[in-house]
């Protein structure tokens, strides 16, 4: 089964997690990615892609990944440098450095950052049938 063929057959919204996402920059899946991606904000799905600001900036121009950029919104989970804002177009200042708490990142809404811990979970905080509701972290990084 294909990747968009799947997301069609779940009834409500999906939400598409992508970790390595530079690892499918290209291939098989990369245009699957880029459907799903153009079409996420008209059906209420969401998709959240990681991987390094190195890795990331490479695709920055091109493909899917430059897709899901465009909007400008997302995480830096402990930036390191200044140039991390780059990903998301925005100037962090330049005494940005890395050795935040665990945690720690800055939320990108088209351009403004703000400072936001993220909870730290284990399996066992979790509970059956749990499901963020509205104004959760994960409904403001919709593509």
């Amino acid at each position: 089964m294909e990747l968009d063929d799947a997301i069609v057959d779940v009834s409500g919204p999906v939400a598409v997690v992508i970790d390595d996402a530079e690892l499918l920059a290209d291939g098989l899946a990369a245009d699957a990615l880029e459907r799903i991606i153009r079409g996420a904000r008209d059906d209420g799905n969401l998709v959240i892609a990681a991987g390094t600001t190195e890795d990331l900036a490479v695709q920055r121009y091109r493909g899917w990944l430059a897709t899901l950029r465009r909007d400008k919104h997302g995480l830096l989970l402990n930036p390191s440098s200044y140039v991390d804002g780059e990903i998301f177009d925005v100037r962090l200042p330049r005494s940005t450095r890395g050795g935040w708490p665990s945690g720690r990142a800055l939320l990108v809404e088209r351009g403004s950052t703000t400072p936001v811990q993220i909870p730290l979970w284990t399996p066992s905080d979790i509970q059956p049938g749990f499901s963020p509701g509205p104004g959760s972290t994960a409904s403001l990084l919709r593509v």
